[in-house]
């Protein structure tokens, strides 16, 4: 009992550090096939919790599926990966994560994984590549020992619209298979579509398969989602098959879509050598606003409202040229409308403020 509470203490406390949360539940129906003996129409009831900072992400997420017949499954998963940098667009770092189901009768299957992960960024181009170990229980009640070597590049088209594609080995005992994936997305402040597919060279069943998944959310905590396809065999002994996820999504805590009010570029008034007073505008009716910035290693750092849509701090800045980043809400990491952005090292951007020497 004493562990348990220490334990849940701990992910308490590293949960209150994530700068960027989101708790949602999720209610629809699915028809798809979990094992032979389970599959048709299910209703579905799924929670997830999700969290990042600069350096880190974790995600959470678990589901019950009761079928029309009279069965249920459950499902668990989780994520994470923490990264440093380590040069100019370079980070590296580790990645864990674990998932089962659990099926009426006391079927079960799981895997876990973990192991290094590399990020490479320049301009719009994002490249992921990792190593990782793991297990995987089937639900024959065999266990087989993977390794699994992913490489995954991403590209901005322009605003809104994203290519990328993956490259994901695997190797389990004897068995030894590539799957090759494409998926093109395009996200607005409402709106995320997607339409993918895929195919497998090597053991397990190569046919390809496809998917689309459309997500939109008319408010803030509220989005619906449909998702439709074809999934492939898995290791742990699932045969392919189709199908079809529709729902509603209602946001907790955090936010289902992105702020509409555009933040203006910030203003610097230099009080000496170095100390700037730094203002911002934006207009919509935020909680908090807060700006972080390589020079204090991207730790947020509070605005007050100085009365309308005018926020404001005094930062301890020599001139310079510094990268940084707006947090609305202690939430969404973000830049100020109309600037020069780039991407970071985590996927999100960063604008740059030039602080200038006075004459």
């Amino acid at each position: 009992m004493r562990r348990a509470i220490f334990l849940s203490a701990v992910v308490i406390a590293v949960w209150a550090q994530m700068s960027a949360q989101e708790t949602s539940v999720l209610v629809g129906g699915v028809r798809a096939r979990y094992a032979d003996s389970v599959s048709g129409t299910a209703a579905l009831t799924a929670i997830q919790f999700s969290g990042t900072t600069r350096n880190t992400a974790v995600s959470i997420s678990g589901s019950l599926s009761k079928f029309s017949g009279g069965e249920w499954v459950t499902q668990l998963s989780g994520f994470g990966a923490a990264v440093m940098p380590v040069g100019p667009g370079v980070s590296a770092g580790v990645t864990a994560g674990a998932g089962g189901n659990r099926i009426e009768g006391g079927t079960w299957n799981g895997q876990a994984s973990g192991g290094l992960l590399a990020v490479f960024s320049r301009g719009g181009t994002l490249v992921t590549s990792s190593a990782s170990l793991g297990t995987v229980r089937t639900i024959f009640d065999s266990t087989l020992h993977t390794t699994l070597l992913s490489l995954r590049l991403q590209q901005n088209l322009r605003s809104g619209v994203t290519v990328s594609g993956g490259l994901l080995t695997t190797l389990a005992d004897t068995v030894r298979f590539t799957d090759v994936t494409a998926e093109l997305t395009y996200t607005d402040q409402a709106l995320r579509a997607s339409v993918g597919a895929g195919f497998r060279g090597g053991g397990l069943e190569d046919d390809p398969w496809i998917h689309g998944n459309l997500e939109l959310a008319p408010l803030e905590r509220l989005r619906f989602e449909l998702s439709l396809g074809r999934y492939p065999q898995n290791l742990v002994g699932f045969t392919d098959g189709m199908y079809l996820t529709i729902g509603t999504r209602v946001a907790i805590t955090g936010s289902l879509r992105r702020p509409t009010t555009p933040i203006r570029p910030v203003e610097l008034t230099t009080l000496d050598r170095d100390r700037v007073r730094l203002t911002i505008r934006y207009a919509r009716d935020a909680t908090s606003l807060e700006i972080a910035g390589e020079w204090n290693g991207w730790l947020p750092l509070p605005l007050e409202r100085a009365g309308g849509d005018r926020w404001t701090a005094e930062l301890m800045l020599e001139p310079g040229i510094f990268k940084y980043a707006i947090v609305i809400d202690g939430e969404e990491w973000t830049v100020p409308d109309g600037v020069t952005a780039e991407p970071d090292d985590f996927g999100g951007v960063v604008a740059t403020l030039v602080v200038a020497v006075e004459r």
